[in-house]
């Protein structure tokens, strides 16, 4: 916690949670989520933002359940925006096909082969819904840096070969 302004320490407080305070003058989004990645006991890691909401009732299930492939490494979901918000007048997300499960994988250094751009089209990751093994964390800490730990984060994986999956079924609004 860096400061919240609202009732979510308590309530975490109220489920058990060990909060760990941070000073919002040192926050990091990387280094803030190494830390804790660190205190963590479970196999898994989920990751979001503090204005994410969970779009169904069982999709952190769904999401565990790609973890049955012991070769993944962490599976990403997608981010959007519900039509009828009335906060949002842009509505800017509309899905315009079905949902669809993508690996991403690159084996034997076959990521560093392709072009920068290539590279770019095919790691969109996003912690904004995005889950991950404890042990891939510690092996592959996120990077300090002011922006995009997580895509840095996934650029690495692929450079070493790891499974990456994508669901655009694993909706966070």
């Amino acid at each position: 916690d860096s400061d919240s302004a609202d009732n979510s320490v308590e309530i975490a407080k109220s489920f058990g949670a060990t909060i760990i305070p941070v000073d919002p003058f040192f926050f990091n989004h990387g280094l803030t989520r190494n830390v804790g990645v660190n205190a963590a006991t479970g196999d898994l890691i989920y990751l979001t933002v503090q204005d994410a909401t969970i779009s169904e009732e069982f999709m952190l299930e769904r999401m565990v359940s790609h973890f049955f492939d012991l070769q993944v490494k962490a599976v990403v979901g997608i981010q959007g925006t519900r039509q009828n918000d009335d906060t949002n007048p842009a509505i800017w997300f509309k899905r315009s096909t079905a949902p669809f499960l993508e690996t991403i994988h690159f084996p034997n250094g076959s990521f560093s082969k392709l072009s920068k751009a290539e590279q770019l089209a095919v790691n969109s990751w996003d912690n904004v819904n995005a889950m991950y093994r404890r042990d891939a964390l510690i092996e592959i800490p996120f990077k300090e840096t002011s922006y995009c730990e997580d895509k840095i984060w996934a650029d690495e994986a692929l450079y070493n070969g790891w499974k990456l999956l994508r669901d655009s079924s694993l909706l966070v609004y």
